[in-house]
């Protein structure tokens, strides 16, 4: 891998409503029932989840927070391509976090994960549909990598369309880390500080578990194949 510095792309992200949540109660997940939320403040989210190449210099500049993978790869890693533009995995929220603060140092500038809010509100782009682009399955293929399609591994990112906002990959191929502790409400009195949530679904999930609403959680120092994550920065 090269030894390099850029900033991640990142994309302009407009104030305005959305909807977040399960907007089809017919369907039995654990997501919060669907409600309107107001994003009054500017930032940008990354253009696509933070990649190896990006994430091994933090790594190698800093001498800590290695994937799980590195320098050797596991029998849980030997089927994935990890090559420079795959997205980063095989780390922990408190890896992700580390990045995040070393980024903003690097740049002076304020980069951190998102909240899961501010994560739906940017995966469904003005939507109000299963997925970004409405509630036609058959269109997935053309904006995820999932069960159906991923040959049990991930892939490069930006290889699947953006959303109305030009984010790549919000639905599938890896799954996201939020700052938000698990609750089941938006609510911070309700949640149980226990596991990060993980939002977006993976490589490895079937299509519902892709949309914009389906919630996962898992614990803050948990690394596997499916979990990487992507970065928010505050504008002035």
């Amino acid at each position: 891998m090269q030894d390099f510095f850029h900033e991640p792309k990142m994309v302009k992200i407009p104030e305005g409503w959305s909807l977040i949540g399960n907007i089809d109660k017919n369907i039995d997940f654990e997501d919060l029932s669907a409600k309107q939320i107001y994003i009054d403040y500017a930032f940008s989210m990354g253009k696509y989840t933070i990649t190896t190449k990006e994430y091994i210099y933090f790594a190698n500049e800093v001498n800590e927070h290695y994937p799980d993978w590195f320098p050797n790869k596991g029998a849980m890693y030997q089927n994935h391509d990890l090559s420079d533009n795959s997205p980063i995995v095989g780390v922990s929220y408190y890896d992700a976090e580390a990045y995040s603060k070393w980024l903003s140092l690097k740049t002076n500038k304020e980069y951190r994960l998102p909240t899961e809010e501010e994560w739906e509100y940017v995966a469904r782009a003005g939507s109000n549909t299963q997925w970004c682009f409405g509630n036609d399955e058959s269109l997935l293929k053309d904006y995820a990598w999932y069960l159906n399609n991923s040959s049990a591994t991930i892939h490069p990112v930006g290889e699947k369309k953006a959303n109305d906002w030009g984010i790549h990959d919000m639905h599938g191929n890896v799954f996201e880390w939020c700052t938000n502790w698990y609750s089941s409400s938006y609510d911070v009195k309700t949640e149980v500080k226990k596991e990060k949530m993980l939002r977006g679904g993976s490589w490895i999930y079937t299509a519902l578990l892709t949309s914009s609403g389906y919630r996962d959680a898992q614990f803050p120092d948990r690394k596997n194949d499916a979990i990487g994550f992507r970065i928010l920065r505050i504008e002035e």
